[in-house]
């Protein structure tokens, strides 16, 4: 599929559902923090899920937010980012 159709169908999607859009969204910055070690953005992900209203979400969310252990380690590497050591391949 071309950019252009994916895009054009994400756009009529979201006109329909606009939760499909906020989703996407939340599910972006979540991705964002994760990479970056953008732990201070974490709190401020975890209220906008909260007002968001999206079960699915919310459920994951809540989870990260009551171990602050996934906190620290946004903080420190990244929950995204790879392991340090040898390498196996």
């Amino acid at each position: 599929m071309k950019e252009e159709q994916r895009l054009l169908l994400l756009t009529k999607l979201f006109e329909v559902c606009p939760e499909a859009q906020t989703a996407q969204s939340l599910v972006q910055r979540f991705q964002q923090i994760a990479t970056g070690r953008r732990a201070a953005d974490f709190d401020v992900w975890l209220r906008d899920v909260a007002k968001s209203k999206l079960p699915e979400i919310a459920s994951f969310a809540f989870t990260l937010g009551k171990d602050r252990a996934v906190a620290r380690r946004l903080a420190h590497r990244g929950v995204m980012s790879k392991p340090r050591g040898k390498s196996t391949g």
